[in-house]
């Protein structure tokens, strides 16, 4: 026997048992028939494991799909608190809230990692089914051989003294032996049956998903319609508000040359208006100090006087 692991699903010892291997069997033929069934069903089973693998080769190599390990956590706990039983309910809340607890991814990023776990659970799940499967056909198959060599044995022993009896030996044996391809055959039918309905569950999931893409799309191009829309919107009342300022410009352009030559002589009217001012203000100016001088000049006199009186009258004395 040689193990196979299969991670988290545990594992399967293929190849024949030890046990079985030991026990004896009157039958060389039917024994290496039941024996070489065990190496059968490991070869089914490993074969439909390969075609799961291959049909999910985009998840089936990857346990994060390409994210970081914090990252995919996050995507997990936030997934978990919007599952509705067994599946995850992908509304805008949703997709928007994982928006804002992954800054670093984008929205399609995040839809398109929605879809890769989706997928990757689909197979983790279908390869469960498959490994319980292939456990407990080898199971059935250990009890079907010890029941086997089991009655045949008993056969061997009650009957093999004479030819009758080994006659009725081989159609025991033949009947044992369509009974092992009779389960064989129920084997195969559940078998097929557990893939067509895995294969319906999968194609109605993928169903679901591309009407959810599509509608995501949808969403998507009425959001980019409405942006252009607003855009153009703003730039044509950019434009207008252009125009505008400058119509006004011109506007007041026109109105500034149609009032520079009054300005002008405003500005020269006040310029000889300020200039008569001053002028006014220096003969004022000028009469004051010929009055200052006027004064200084009499007062001059008066006091010459004033001087000349005293002395005349020192001298009469």
């Amino acid at each position: 026997e040689a193990e196979v692991s299969f991670g988290g699903n545990g594992s399967v010892k293929a190849g024949i048992p030890a046990e079985m291997a030991m026990l004896p069997c009157a039958d060389p033929a039917l024994r290496r028939s039941m024996l070489q069934e065990f190496v059968r069903i490991d070869c089914v089973f490993v074969e439909m494991l390969a075609g799961l693998t291959s049909m999910y080769g985009d998840v089936a190599k990857s346990s994060r799909g390409g994210w970081s390990e914090a990252e995919h956590l996050t995507y997990l706990q936030v997934s978990q608190q919007y599952k509705k039983g067994d599946a995850v309910v992908h509304s805008a809340q949703y997709l928007q809230y994982l928006n804002q607890v992954l800054p670093s991814r984008t929205r399609q990023q995040i839809w398109a990692h929605a879809r890769w776990h989706a997928r990757r659970r689909a197979y983790l799940e279908q390869r469960r089914a498959l490994v319980r499967s292939w456990k407990e056909h080898r199971a059935d198959q250990c009890k079907a051989t010890e029941e086997a060599f089991r009655k045949c044995n008993e056969i061997v022993e009650r009957e093999e003294a004479t030819l009758a009896q080994q006659q009725r030996m081989m159609r025991l044996r033949a009947k044992l032996y369509e009974r092992v391809l009779e389960l064989r055959r129920e084997k195969m039918a559940r078998l097929d049956a557990e893939n067509a309905e895995r294969s319906e569950r999968l194609r109605r999931e993928e169903e679901e998903f591309r009407a959810e893409e599509e509608k995501e799309q949808k969403r998507r191009a009425q959001e980019k319609a409405k942006v252009d829309s607003f855009k153009q919107k703003r730039a044509s009342a950019a434009l207008s508000r252009e125009k505008a300022e400058a119509q006004k410009r011109e506007r007041l352009r026109r109105e500034a040359e149609e009032q520079r030559p009054r300005l002008k002589e405003r500005v020269r009217y006040r310029e000889n208006e300020r200039a008569d001012k001053l002028a006014q203000a220096r003969r004022a100016e000028e009469a004051k100090q010929a009055e200052l001088r006027e004064v200084e000049e009499t007062l001059d006199r008066l006091r010459q006087q004033t001087r000349d009186r005293t002395g005349a009258s020192n001298v009469t004395t």
